[in-house]
């Protein structure tokens, strides 16, 4: 499974470039164009997610992220639910951030974050009574028509 780092569930948490944990295989990213003009994001963040799954239940870790000029990765926003095949809506930690003109968005989608929440068996069973042997890889894919990142996008002042 996907360690989370930095952010509220990684270890260590806090300020941590995570550039090399969206690398990871098993990390799933959406990047945006480096932005054109600065951008102000406050308040709550969602994810509605159209997600099949070989499996009756899994989990999702979604980490919303600002990529500097460097292309070092900051975390920004973060959620984790227990799903099953469907649409669901992630809810996401609030922000609020002002992102400059250069800087891009990151949506990184892992399908664990242990060691911050214990990883799910993908039988439905409860983590503490399945055996190894009830424990499967699940296999999942986005259908991203039907999926949308919601941000709190505000008006940005003029200096």
């Amino acid at each position: 499974p996907a360690t989370p780092v930095g952010g509220t569930f990684g270890v260590p948490a806090g300020p941590i470039d995570r550039a090399a944990s969206d690398a990871r295989s098993d990390v799933l990213t959406f990047t945006t164009d480096p932005l054109t003009t600065p951008l102000l994001l406050a308040g709550a963040i969602t994810i509605d997610i159209a997600v099949d799954s070989a499996a009756p239940s899994f989990d999702l870790h979604a980490v919303l992220s600002r990529i500097d000029a460097t292309g070092a990765v900051w975390p920004l926003a973060e959620g984790f639910a227990t799903l099953a095949p469907g649409s669901a809506t992630l809810p996401m930690r609030a922000t609020c951030c002002r992102l400059e003109t250069g800087e891009a968005l990151r949506l990184s989608i892992s399908p664990a974050a242990f060691p911050a929440f214990t990883v799910n068996p993908g039988t439905g069973q409860p983590p503490w009574t399945a055996s190894l042997a009830d424990q499967r890889v699940t296999v999942l894919h986005v259908r991203c028509r039907d999926s949308r990142l919601n941000l709190p996008i505000h008006p940005v002042a003029q200096e």
